[in-house]
């Protein structure tokens, strides 16, 4: 009799076994976006960078999109690999419109203020001369509009280049402090 008792346990934990990977599995899958390659923090998302992929409903984050147009022209805030879902809170919208007296302006972020700064960002520019005796400015409350990378096509190397939100007398000012690079990022 006891024999009959085993089998049996073991036949009725084999079927709630079978039923509960059944009602699991009955969950489905959602389509959701993903990132198709490795997109840096500070980048503005393309098309390109997206796909979209079947994920099982229990493994999607919470505020994943599921149409790549939410996220298209918008800023990635934090990096994403490859495969890694993209949710809305990590898309910052690009409220970067200038003013009248604005201009967009390339300058290259020391490898060491690359880490700490994102689009949004607010900053100070120190900028100072080649001798003992120049002067030292400061432009304050610069905006950070959008960071990406830039590929040199001369020998590969990579650097962070941020495009920041300044009045044209300030730019028309720091512009041979950028050039010849004598300048300093603090992030306010």
């Amino acid at each position: 009799m006891s024999k009959i008792l085993k089998v049996g346990v073991i036949a009725a934990l084999l079927v709630f076994a079978a039923v509960f990977f059944i009602l699991k599995s009955s969950q489905g899958t959602m389509r959701v976006v993903v990132a198709s390659r490795t997109i840096d923090a500070g980048t503005k998302i393309t098309s390109e960078m997206l796909e979209t992929k079947n994920i099982a409903v229990s493994a999607i984050i919470p505020g994943a999109i599921k149409n790549p147009q939410e996220a298209i022209g918008k800023t990635l805030q934090i990096g994403r690999a490859q495969g890694d879902q993209i949710s809305s809170s990590i898309l910052a919208s690009n409220n970067n419109a200038l003013g009248p007296d604005e201009v967009y302006m390339d300058i290259i972020v020391p490898s060491e203020d690359s880490i700490i700064l994102n689009p949004g960002d607010k900053i100070n520019i120190i900028m100072y001369g080649n001798t003992n005796n120049a002067e030292t400015k400061a432009i304050n409350d610069v905006k950070i509009a959008e960071i990406h990378q830039s590929t040199s096509a001369v020998n590969g190397s990579s650097t962070t280049v941020a495009t920041i939100i300044a009045n044209k007398r300030d730019a028309e000012e720091l512009t041979p402090y950028i050039k010849s690079g004598n300048f300093k990022i603090v992030k306010e």
